[in-house]
């Protein structure tokens, strides 16, 4: 073991004769490695050269990812003979436990010294410092592989299963509880196994934690308690998983692996429940029953006429809009249905009057073929082509025809800027 002793001698201010009767601080460190959650002995020894009516203001030395501890009788008075001379001072005792693996630096702090002077009446007040300090923390070799991470000398898992005698049915609850019982570290670098969790047929609600902490000769040890029951949401097989918890031995410095098992269980239906009839609940849908009534009247007299008009309105503008008669005429045309092509083509004609010669003529061409084919005599043409150059001439005389509405309201509009 590697021993740091860092002893500050400080010379009182204002030009007192005798440099041997400075306060003094002396810091010793254990050692400058530990093990991670092992604990690292740390003292700060306060000596004056008469005695000091109250103890200093000791400095924390807390830290991030550190636990600070002082243990029973962590501050303790003590002296010694410098010089032929008795001083009397304090020792005040950390226990510190590094949380993480790195390197953690205990930066300078101020100490405040009230004692009296040789005259043993006078008070004297004095503010040293104490020295920067820095180790590291480590983890073995053996246990990197770990997540997280726990060296300790034993560890044990007892768990307990409990469950409603006789079937379990819907509503009732299953409960397991855990208690970890570690020596060697302290039980706040144990992680939680049982955690809320929800399945098909299974709600967790877990209790938090309980923790209870040990210290020996600044070994810590203890227990966590932890325990979570599960409803019953569903009818069916429910499983509670398989727990295990891997740590470090520090006494056979061996990866160690504690294994729960898990149980299985029948969720059988739960009883009907009973409901009594709630008189303000009947009330409440009588009144919706009733005023649900009367807005349903108020909407079939007032409302739906008004609807039915506008619905009729549309449906009459749809039919006699150029669109509709263009569908019913590529419908005849389509089936090569004769009299009910000529009756579209005659309606379509009215609502968008061909004004392209050319397109009019490539439409009575096609009919011309398809009167042949069906009526005439001596050679006929091909009716199916008649009737697809039909179905072309239609289309190419709307395409005409909609270029040159578009042209016609294009001019009509006024120029953008007529200065």
């Amino acid at each position: 073991m590697i021993r740091f002793v860092i002893t500050l001698c400080l010379a009182l201010a204002l030009a007192l004769p005798a440099a041997a009767q400075d306060p003094k601080i002396e810091f010793s460190a254990q050692e400058d490695t530990v093990l991670l959650g092992q604990p690292l002995i740390v003292r700060l020894k306060v000596l004056v050269p008469t005695f000091m009516p109250s103890p200093p203001a000791f400095p924390s030395f807390e830290a991030p990812n550190l636990m600070v501890r002082l243990n029973g009788r962590a501050t303790n008075p003590t002296s010694e003979t410098i010089d032929g001379e008795t001083w009397s001072g304090v020792i005040r005792t950390y226990t510190i436990y590094p949380m993480i693996e790195g390197t953690f630096q205990l930066p300078a702090s101020d100490l405040t010294i009230v004692y009296q002077d040789d005259d043993g009446v006078t008070p004297v007040t004095k503010t040293l410092s104490t020295p920067a300090f820095a180790f590291t923390s480590t983890i073995p070799e053996g246990a990197r592989g770990l997540d997280p991470v726990i060296l300790a000398k034993d560890l044990e898992i007892t768990q307990s299963i409990t469950a409603a005698d006789g079937p379990i049915k819907v509503g009732d609850a299953i409960t397991r509880q855990l208690e970890i019982s570690v020596e060697g570290t302290s039980p706040l670098f144990l992680p939680p196994l049982l955690v809320e969790t929800e399945t098909e047929n299974l709600r967790g609600y877990p209790q938090d934690p309980k923790v209870t902490e040990a210290v020996d000769r600044g070994v810590l040890s203890g227990t966590r308690t932890e325990q979570i029951s599960y409803i019953a949401t569903q009818a069916g097989p429910v499983s509670l998983p398989v727990l295990q918890l891997e740590w470090f031995n520090l006494s056979s410095n061996q990866v160690e692996t504690v294994e729960l098992d898990g149980a299985s269980f029948e969720i059988e239906p739960g009883p009907t429940p009973k409901r009594e009839a709630d008189p303000a609940l009947i009330l409440m849908w009588m009144a919706l029953g009733v005023g649900g009534a009367i807005v349903g009247w108020a909407m079939w007299r007032f409302l739906w006429p008004v609807l039915r008009q506008r619905r009729a309105r549309r449906k009459s503008e749809r039919k006699a809009s150029e669109a509709y008669a263009h569908q019913n005429l590529r419908k005849a045309i389509g089936h090569h249905n004769l009299n009910e092509t000529l009756r579209w083509l005659e309606i379509w004609r009215h609502r968008m009057p061909p004004r392209s010669a050319v397109a009019q003529t490539a439409i009575d061409t096609a009919l011309l073929s398809i009167t042949a084919a069906q009526f005439g005599s001596g050679t006929k043409p091909d009716v199916k082509a008649a009737w697809a150059e039909l179905g072309c001439a239609v289309e190419a005389a709307r395409k005409a025809e909609q270029a040159a509405l578009s042209n016609d309201q294009a001019s009509s509009l006024p120029a953008l800027n007529p200065f």
